[in-house]
């Protein structure tokens, strides 16, 4: 009974010693802190941007310092937040960043949704409502789980994870910045009116008529008037 008694004991101790040196803990909180703000604050707009820019009407170089600053603030909030905790619950509290990119991740590839922002209110009906917040319990539920299950060995999952994730990313923001040549921003000058100019002229060689029904935003029509208010008198 005793033996029984100081193993169970001894066990209990080992979990309640369980933790971190400072410098174990500052990484941790820094990765996780830097991988999610770098995906929602800093990725995420070049993303958005690069692959809608001619739908914007003010330049790459005005929404990057926001987009930094954001990114610092943010990263900077976590690391902070994270570095109050030890142990079990350092564990289970820095696989919440990862499970939010992770479950995001899923979310997009199941919903099959391009990520193209058309100005539209995304509207879910209440079971899409459930199902992806049930994604997101599950992931995160799951992902706290192995990290107390794993203990110290959770420090290298995190270093494995942000370097995964943030190489992944990093790589498309490059891909961004060369194939839409965001350095130079060549559009940052490019000023777009309506005109009647050759509306209704066709070319001498063959020709193919495109008669399109999209949108048209009451915003741009108003700006017009006001450069323009000849353009509308007819």
């Amino acid at each position: 009974m005793n033996l029984g008694f100081s193993k169970r004991k001894s066990n209990s101790e080992k979990m309640k010693k369980f933790d971190y040196t400072l410098k174990e803990r500052v990484l941790i909180s820094v990765l996780c802190a830097v991988t999610f703000s770098f995906v929602f604050f800093l990725f995420g707009p070049i993303d958005i941007y690069s692959n809608n820019s001619s739908e914007f009407v003010f330049t790459f170089y005005d929404i990057l310092p926001i987009s930094l600053l954001v990114f610092l603030l943010v990263g900077v909030l976590i690391t902070i937040i994270l570095l109050l905790f030890k142990g079990y619950l350092l564990n289970a509290l820095s696989s919440l960043p990862f499970s939010l990119i992770i479950a995001g991740t899923i979310d997009n590839i199941l919903a099959n949704k391009p990520s193209i922002v058309s100005g539209d209110a995304v509207f879910m009906s209440p079971k899409e409502i459930l199902k992806t917040a049930l994604l997101f319990v599950i992931v995160s539920y799951s992902l706290a789980i192995v990290s107390i299950i794993m203990a110290k060995k959770w420090k290298s999952v995190i270093i494995f994870l942000s370097v995964l994730i943030l190489g992944m990313n990093l790589a498309s923001a490059i891909n961004d910045f060369i194939k839409n040549d965001l350095i130079h921003d060549n559009s940052i000058n490019t000023e777009y009116v309506i005109s009647q100019k050759d509306l209704n002229t066709v070319s001498k060689n063959e020709n193919i008529i495109y008669i399109l029904f999209d949108r048209f935003d009451t915003e741009y029509f108003d700006e017009a008037e006001k450069k323009c208010p000849e353009l509308f008198e007819e």
